[in-house]
Formats: structure tokens, C-alpha cells, sequence
């Protein structure tokens, strides 16, 4: 927490990420009034996962190559941080009606569910488009080129298609990659020019 305060006031920074377990509410609370002390808006970034499937999925595929668990069995290794994970769950407190004073966004299971509250400017907006569109799983994405049919219903200037297209032909091509996100979400935020710097306070329960 230091260390961000120093860097907005000396760096003129304009977001950081405060990346913590902020598992209580009373955790979140003595952020925000730091924060607020600083005059450095608040946004609070719960990820709560139940999908026991994406968990295991997800320790296997990252946590199990950190340098905590080099050279250890994968399958130990992954067994391991779920335990830890169930220690978090004893204390874990989820941000909910009590807390909706905070600015915060809520997603569920990897993104199916996304609550947001409080949302205030156009800084914060960003951000919240940004997560909207990560995505940390596999899926298809089709990608389409439409041309004119041999015999179109209505008139289609030449000039409307691209010099390389066959006006007969529709082609369709299928990736699956990932991560990925829509191009929007990867321009850096431009934040305006009154704007309080705004500290990303991390909390997770998966």
C-alpha cells in the first residue's frame, strides 16, 4: 500500500493494481479509507469462482509452473494450492449489500455473471469493458467473408467490393485461441483531465 501511494505521488502514476487477497470486509474497508485519505479512487475486482472444473482447470494450467512448486509433481502441486484455497474459504468474505457504498465489479464463474456498482467515470467504464472481454479458456471463433451472390435481390455497386473478393464465393474460417478480447479493450485508458487516480484493489475467492 506504501509503496502504490508513493508511486502515484512521485510517478504521477494514473492506475495500479493493489494485488491482494482482501478477503474481509473490514480488509476492504481500511483500503478504501487509505485510498480516500490520498484522494485515489477505489475500484474493487472480485473474482469468485464455485465451478469446481475451471478451478483444478486453472491451477493445473498456471499456478502449478510458479516457482513455489518447481520440480514438484504437478498433480501434488495442484492439490496443494486447493488446499490453500479452502483455507481462504474459512475467512473469505464476498462483497455484497453491506459493501454498496464501494466501487467494485463482481465477476462469477470466469465471467458468466458480471456485477458492477458504482461505476463513476469514464476511467473506471474502461476497465470494466477491459475485464468484460478477457477470456481465460479455449472457444471458437468464426470469422466470415460475405460477397454478392450470382444473382443478388437488390444492386450491389462494383466499387463496394474488395479487389481481391470473388462476387460468387463466401469463404469461413475457424480459430480457437486463446486469450482474447475485443480490439477496443487492449487501447490504454485515457483518463480526463480532472480525474483522481483510480487504485484496482484485487480480491479472489477461487
Amino acid at each position: 500500500m506504501a509503496d502504490m501511494v508513493k508511486w502515484f505521488e512521485r510517478e504521477k502514476g494514473v492506475v495500479a493494481i493493489l494485488d491482494a487477497t482482501n478477503s474481509t470486509k473490514a480488509r476492504r474497508r481500511w483500503v478504501k479509507q487509505r485510498c480516500d485519505a490520498q484522494n485515489i479512487e477505489t475500484l474493487y475486482v472480485e473474482s469468485k469462482c464455485d465451478d469446481e472444473a475451471i478451478v483444478m482447470g486453472n491451477i493445473l494450467e498456471v499456478k502449478t509452473t510458479s516457482p513455489d512448486y518447481q520440480g514438484q509433481d504437478p498433480e501434488a502441486a495442484a492439490q496443494d494450492f486447493r488446499n490453500r484455497i479452502r483455507n481462504y474459504e474459512k475467512v473469505y468474505e464476498t462483497i455484497d449489500e453491506d459493501e454498496k457504498d464501494l466501487t467494485y465489479v463482481k465477476m462469477i464463474d470466469v465471467g458468466k455473471q458480471v456485477i458492477i456498482n458504482q461505476i463513476k467515470d469514464y476511467l473506471q467504464s474502461r476497465v470494466v469493458y477491459y475485464l468484460m472481454n478477457l477470456h481465460i479458456r479455449p472457444r471458437s471463433i468464426w470469422l466470415s467473408r460475405v460477397g454478392a451472390t450470382s444473382k443478388p435481390s437488390f444492386p450491389l455497386p462494383t466499387n463496394h467490393l474488395p479487389s481481391t473478393a470473388n462476387p460468387n464465393t463466401t469463404s469461413l474460417a475457424k480459430s480457437a485461441a486463446t486469450p482474447t478480447s475485443h480490439p477496443a479493450a487492449n487501447s490504454t485508458p485515457k483518463p480526463s483531465p480532472n480525474s483522481s487516480p483510480t487504485a484496482l484493489a484485487m480480491t479472489a475467492n477461487s
